[in-house]
């Protein structure tokens, strides 16, 4: 054993330090020379020594792959047997479970189909029930044809109102367009003589007059549109006329051959025409005199442009 540089530096003093240098050189020396010459057997017996352990490294560690590869087949093994077992187990349980489900839905269903025969026997094939049954069928049959007829019956009805107020539109325009025929005296000649014979039409439209409403009264024609028709005189009257006018399809070319075709229509109805009045808004005006005489023709006066025909609340047939 050698002591560290230091500790021998500090041991050994000055004068044996030469004699300490000789003594390490020849040390080193003897030990340079031993380990040349045992160096090629140090080699050798490392190399024995790396393949030996390799060897048994080798046996070591198959042995021990070969037990834990055999340890795992054994654990796999036991593991797939209880899995396979357990799964099995589940299955034929199931199985079980639906086999017996079975039996019993056979049994149910005996069961169910005696006590269904049973009440049906009991209950439904009862003579009093049957017959109340289809008395409530026939009143709701009934009750159905009831609702269906009058459904039917208000549908007829708006029809024909709705046909009503197109025909009574189509009467009170065309009236409209030939007011002049009824309001004025309309004759194809220059001059009619006084003697003339006067026609059914002519004689109504004698009985026109006008009249001024009462100011300090308010008279229910006050808010009357102009123009106006009202259904129970006119329309109803020259509604079946002015429906054969219409039908005729030969074309009338002068207003002469107009004015003749309307007149021979309208004199079928002098004798049902209503009292006509026209209401003035001027009151300025006063009342002209009602022509009674056949001999005396009516004025020539036109009405005023602010009137509005309105018609007597109770009708007088002429």
């Amino acid at each position: 054993n050698f002591l560290p540089a230091r500790a021998l530096l500090n041991s050994l003093s000055m004068s044996c330090w030469k004699e300490y240098l000789k003594e390490a050189d020849g040390l080193t020396k003897i030990i340079h020379t031993q380990f040349r010459e045992e160096m090629p057997n140090a080699w050798l017996r490392h190399s024995y020594a790396v393949k030996i352990q390799s060897r048994i490294r080798k046996l070591i560690s198959k042995r021990t792959f070969n037990y834990l590869s055999t340890m795992a087949t054994k654990i796999q093994k036991v593991w797939r047997g209880y899995s396979v077992r357990k799964r099995m187990n589940k299955i034929f349980y199931h199985r079980r479970c639906q086999q017996r489900y079975k039996v019993l839905d056979r049994h149910a269903m005996k069961i169910q189909a005696a006590w269904r025969g049973y009440s049906y026997r009991k209950n439904e094939f009862s003579f009093a029930k049957w017959s109340k049954y289809m008395d409530d069928v026939g009143k709701a049959n009934k009750a159905m044809i009831e609702c269906l007829a009058e459904y039917k019956r208000q549908v007829d009805l708006s029809e024909a109102s709705e046909k009503r107020a197109i025909e009574k539109r189509r009467c009170q325009e065309f009236l409209r367009q030939h007011h002049h025929l009824l309001s004025t005296k309309h004759i194809p000649g220059i001059f009619q003589s006084k003697s003339s014979v006067y026609h059914g039409i002519e004689k109504c439209l004698k009985t026109l007059k006008y009249h001024i409403p009462n100011v300090t009264t308010k008279s229910k024609y006050s808010q009357c549109p102009i123009n106006v028709v009202r259904e129970d005189t006119v329309f109803t009257i020259c509604s079946s006329e002015l429906q054969t006018m219409t039908a005729n399809n030969k074309p009338l070319t002068t207003n002469e051959q107009k004015s003749e075709h309307l007149r021979n229509c309208l004199t079928n109805t002098a004798g049902k025409l209503e009292l006509v009045h026209f209401k003035i808004h001027k009151p300025s005006q006063s009342f002209l005199p009602k022509i009674e005489n056949k001999t005396n023709p009516l004025p020539q006066t036109k009405p005023p442009k602010s009137y509005t025909p309105t018609i007597l609340p109770k009708i007088n047939t002429i």
